[in-house]
């Protein structure tokens, strides 16, 4: 556990969000050569100027700008509770910050044009981005054994009488929380 702004976090969940924003920031890299693939640069200015889409290179600044915009929604849409009773509402989650950070980022590529790359490459790299988060969450989940999402609760006491108040509260949130009795 890992104490950031006085709240503790599982060192697990913080690298699963290490790997998701390195997947967000790398998704437009691979839809860019992905979709320019087989052109120079020259062409693929050319390109660029006839569509009017705006410079292409340097992507740094679309990749960051789409990373931080993707992660914040994500964060908003609660990806990162621990709290989440089921598996299944983590990917419905998942699915609802993409429909939802497809559309905040949409506004902000076409609010500051020369952040803009083009429909295709917008396209490419939220499919590329949400097959990558969803492989890495299975993966984690896989890896966790689903203990890394649910929160833990300590029951301190002596002997078999302690945790009895609580018998009934911690079958009820089973499958959400982790209990350890002692």
């Amino acid at each position: 556990m890992i104490r950031v702004f006085r709240h503790y976090l599982p060192a697990s969940l913080l690298v699963l969000g290490a790997v998701e924003l390195f997947i967000l920031c790398a998704a437009m890299y691979v839809a860019v050569t992905l979709r320019f693939w087989g052109l120079s640069v020259d062409e693929i200015m050319l390109l660029a100027t006839i569509q009017s889409v705006g410079p292409v290179y340097p992507i740094y600044p679309k990749a960051l700008t789409f990373t931080l915009v993707m992660a914040i929604v994500m964060v908003a849409m609660g990806l990162y509770q621990r709290s989440s009773p089921r598996e299944s509402w983590q990917y419905a989650r998942l699915v609802a910050s993409f429909i939802f950070g497809f559309a905040v980022v949409t506004i902000v590529f076409y609010a500051i044009p020369s952040l803009f790359l083009g429909r295709g490459v917008f396209g490419l790299t939220f499919v590329i981005a949400f097959s990558g988060i969803l492989l890495a969450r299975l993966l984690y989940n896989q890896f966790t054994g689903h203990r890394g999402m649910k929160r833990r609760v300590l029951v301190l006491g002596a002997g078999t009488l302690s945790p009895q108040p609580f018998e009934a509260t911690l079958q009820r949130c089973a499958s959400a929380v982790e209990h350890v009795l002692q």
